[in-house]
This record gives C-alpha cells, structure tokens and sequence, in this order.
C-alpha cells in the first residue's frame, strides 16, 4: 500500500481456510487441538487449503506468504446459525472435499478451528478478533449489518 496507508482485513464466513502447515485443529470437548491428520485425504495441504503448490502470482515461498500473513492485519466474521445443513445455511455450495471436511464439518465450526490454529500456532503480531454474528447464517445481508459485523467493518470495540 502507499505510505500511510494500513491495510486491515476482515474476512468473513468462508467455506475453507489457507493453513500454513499441516497441522490441523481438530474439535475435541468444548475445545481444539492441534494434530496432523491421520486419516487419508491425499492434497489436503495442497493450495487453497494449505501451502503446497503456492500458486506462481504469489511473490515468494510458503515462508514468505506465513510471515505476511502473520504480520497482517485481520479479524474474523462468522455466522452463529452457520454450522448445519439447516435452512440459511446455503449447505449446499459448502466445499465438502476432504481437504475441506478436515477444517470442520460447517463454515462455523471451520472458522473457529482456524482462530484456535492461529492462536496457538501462528501468533499473529497484532491482536485479532474472531466475532460471531448471532441469529446469522450465511447470509451476508445478516453477517455484516449485525452488530458484530459493524464492529468489525468500522472498527468498533
């Protein structure tokens, strides 16, 4: 960006997450942790779930694109009622590959899981805010005028 110009990013509900390594969360009690998966899912860390296979538009290598990341600024939108195959939940268009099933069975379980993985395993310079939209499914009209999503969009505390 320009001089004096932050970039910040707010990223919200997605269907599948980049992971920088091979590790995993995998949701255990009212919690994550942090393993490689066992099962087989041949290419689960393979881009755009993972960094193997980078794509050459990307400047540098999978090192390059952690630390970046790690560096960035970002903070995390998800919907409450987006973790079903229930009405609102647009189940239907929900990556369901393997690669994308080892994130979690729903977008919000998924999102949860990365804020975990990033927690204990990227440590992010800046602090960053996971949000949940309450009442909200994938629905963005709901996700982004919720009080959550404001807070996120316009930095709010």
């Amino acid at each position: 960006p320009p001089a004096g110009v932050e970039l910040r990013y707010v990223i919200a509900d997605p269907g599948s997450w980049l992971y920088f390594d091979p590790v995993r969360p995998v949701m255990q009690g009212d919690g994550f942790v942090m393993a490689e998966p066992t099962e087989a899912c041949p290419g689960y860390n393979a881009w755009k779930y993972g960094t193997d296979g980078l794509p050459a538009w990307l400047p540098g290598d999978a090192r390059t694109a952690r630390a970046r990341y790690i560096a960035a600024r970002v903070d995390y939108l998800e919907g409450g009622l987006d973790s079903s195959a229930g009405k609102g939940a647009f189940y239907p268009v929900l990556d369901k590959s393997c690669a994308a099933m080892l994130q979690g069975p729903f977008r919000l379980q998924r999102g949860l899981g990365y804020a975990a993985y990033e927690r204990e395993l990227l440590k992010p310079e800046k602090p960053r805010r996971m949000l949940v939209a309450a009442g909200c499914g994938h629905r963005v009209e709901c996700v982004l005028a919720s009080v959550e999503g404001r807070a996120l969009l316009f930095e709010q505390p």
